[in-house]
């Protein structure tokens, strides 16, 4: 929405400096954008910011000001981020993790090896890509796990090598590894290491460190994948579905998902997360 009030951009400060109003803390309010006193309608006055709607989950968005100039004066526009939400990502994992790769052992003997996993932020403009068409939580025929390995961005990729090769490509900040390669020989940011299960872990619930989504939250074409790399008793990866936040506005800011054990099939990862009770709209899958 647009603000009735128009004065001079030298003329207003938040909180007392030139910085525009950011967020308080942990809620959604707004600092009180304070109008210097060079403008007489304004002079003294405090200009109250309205807190976010009610319909947004805990800081799934967040409002801030934005002065823009027209024509010697600035409008002050009020709008929501289309992102920086915080989310925290658990895993849940069994005894043993990536056991298909024993499957031809007896089951009690299927002890595993350590798992990597990737997890993956989409926002809709990555999806104008044409390498990046398959990532679209939207396709007909969605993506596996295989295929992410396979064409994932490598280290050392630029976006017009990993086109040249046939290979996804998105910000590092966007693919997020728990991974034991050291940081120049993966393309993305490591946030951990790979999952050993809770028998050699120690603990059954790993936590990632908290990320931001910097996308809409509520677009049908954004999504949060989960990628484990299972690997099965041929030494390929397996090609099983991946666990998929679609849109991440339907959920809450704790993503919870856990790696099951199926006798027949081995490993599997699911998604556990309630929905958001405050969603916007948006669909569980």
């Amino acid at each position: 929405m647009i603000s009735d009030f128009r004065f001079p951009i030298s003329d207003w400060s938040a909180d007392g400096s030139s910085e525009p109003p950011t967020q308080v803390g942990g809620d959604m309010r707004m600092r009180h954008c304070v109008a210097r006193a060079r403008h007489p309608a304004l002079a003294g006055g405090v200009l109250r910011v309205a807190r976010a709607g009610a319909g947004f989950a805990a800081r799934a968005a967040h409002a801030f000001g934005v002065a823009a100039k027209r024509g010697g004066l600035c409008a002050v526009l009020l709008f929501p981020l289309v992102g920086c939400a915080s989310r925290q990502l658990t895993i849940v994992q069994g005894d043993y993790v990536n056991t298909a790769m024993h499957q031809r052992r007896p089951v009690e003997q299927r002890t595993g090896e350590r798992l990597e996993v990737d997890f993956v932020m989409v926002y809709p403009n990555d999806l104008k890509s044409e390498n990046n068409t398959r990532l679209s939580p939207q396709a007909t025929d969605p993506i596996y796990t295989a295929e992410w390995f396979q064409r994932r961005p490598i280290a050392g990729d630029t976006a017009q090598k990993a086109a040249d090769n046939g290979r996804f490509w998105l910000p590092k900040s966007q693919i997020l590894l728990l991974t034991d390669a050291s940081d120049k020989d993966v393309y993305g940011t490591r946030v951990g290491s790979r999952l050993g299960g809770a028998r050699n872990d120690g603990k059954s619930e790993i936590r990632v460190r908290p990320f931001d989504f910097k996308g809409p939250l509520h677009d049908e074409k954004s999504v949060i994948y989960v990628f484990p790399k299972f690997i099965d008793a041929s030494g390929a990866v397996m090609n099983v579905a991946p666990a998929r936040f679609h849109p991440p506005g339907a959920y809450t800011d704790q993503l919870v998902v856990e790696i099951t054990t199926d006798p027949d099939r081995g490993q599997q990862i699911v998604r556990t997360s309630d929905r958001s009770p405050r969603k916007l709209h948006g669909k569980e899958e």
